[in-house]
């Protein structure tokens, strides 16, 4: 027996298990009920200006490299990165799983994405963030990117009265996120700041 195979297999089903449990009904509320509170108050506004941009990308990157180029290549790689997740393919090499970002911090509403770190061969490791279509699959064409070299990653209970929620700051922006309880919230964090630190 071939060793590899079974684990390969073993990834594949992981990754389909855990993907699809992202994507079931309890999991996709619009705005599940730990984040109701938040939604409801404001003490989100304190916490600066989020933006909307599809992209961000340290300055020094865009610099060197032209701006046209960094996000065409960044954008390339999410699809990749996109189906490979559809697939169930490489999930041992990516930490993922469902994210709720706040797109505006006075009147923005908090929106689901599907979210998975994965290594770029130039720029290092990269945030995804992929939204959902109406049949619950994910945009392949339609994400997030948060270059994550140098970026800043903290709890946001300094922004917020909730313990779901934590913020990466990078050199261009900032963003809050949310998770469905404390323990993912704490892998998130985790996860983030090792891969920011390389």
């Amino acid at each position: 027996m071939d060793l590899s195979d079974d684990k390969e297999n073993h990834n594949q089903l992981t990754a389909s298990v855990r993907f699809q449990d992202a994507l079931s009904p309890k999991n996709n509320d619009a705005t599940p009920s730990f984040l109701k509170e938040l939604e409801e108050s404001k003490e989100y506004d304190r916490a600066g200006n989020i933006v909307d941009d599809q992209v961000d990308v340290p300055d020094r990157l865009t610099k060197s490299l032209g701006v046209k180029s960094v996000v065409d290549d960044l954008q390339r790689f999410s699809v990749h990165v996109g189906q490979q997740i559809m697939q169930g393919s490489g999930a041992g090499e990516r930490f993922e799983g469902p994210l709720w970002v706040r797109s505006r911090p006075i009147f923005g509403r908090w929106k689901k994405f599907f979210g998975s770190i994965a290594v770029h061969n130039q720029f290092g490791p990269v945030l995804f963030m992929f939204s959902f279509d109406h049949r619950g699959g994910i945009r392949l064409r339609d994400s997030v990117l948060i270059v994550l070299t140098g970026a800043q990653v903290r709890s946001g209970r300094s922004i917020t009265s909730s313990q779901h929620t934590f913020k990466i700051k990078t050199d261009r922006k900032k963003w809050l996120f949310s998770c469905r309880d404390l323990t993912k919230r704490d892998h998130w964090i985790q996860e983030l700041s090792l891969m920011s630190a390389m």
